[in-house]
């Protein structure tokens, strides 16, 4: 690790005794600093640095009180959900949905689309051929069931 020596009123200060120096010097002369986008002067540098680690145990004491709870509770608000046709419904509790994305190429800019089949659980088997259907990420319920159907959208004719 390597120091860094600086002369200030003939004294050697190394390392971290330089910074706060600066630091001291920038809050007697009222200049400002940048640090992480804002501007803050000297002596409201120190008192920010302070403020972070309190915010911290804060957070740290409401996760610990909640039990875990809001963890799991979040992931369920951003679980993912698509919505799309029902190709499929030939095995028990069991449909096939049709997702269909389209997007703009990165490059040519042309419209681009693109198909992925998602097998979904559909406990009641009431999802039919050409059903439009919304599905919803869900826990892994066989080899290839990730996903649960949440509503039906239109019934097909």
């Amino acid at each position: 690790m390597t120091e860094k020596t600086s002369e200030t009123d003939g004294q050697a200060e190394t390392g971290e005794q330089a910074e706060t120096g600066e630091q001291a010097e920038q809050a007697e002369t009222g200049e400002q600093t940048e640090t992480d986008g804002q501007v803050e002067t000297g002596e409201q540098a120190e008192t920010v640095e302070q403020a972070e680690p309190a915010e911290n145990a804060e957070q740290a004491e409401t996760a610990e009180q909640a039990g875990g709870a809001e963890v799991g509770a979040a992931a369920r608000l951003r679980r993912k959900v698509r919505t799309g046709v029902v190709v499929s419904d030939q095995n028990d509790k069991t449909v096939t949905v049709l997702v269909e994305r389209q997007f703009a190429h990165r490059l040519y800019t042309k419209q681009i689309r693109k198909t992925k089949k998602y097998r979904a659980h559909d406990e009641k088997n009431e999802y039919r051929n050409g059903d439009v259907v919304r599905i919803t990420e869900t826990r892994p319920l066989s080899k290839t069931k990730r996903w649960r159907v949440l509503e039906l959208l239109e019934r097909s004719e």
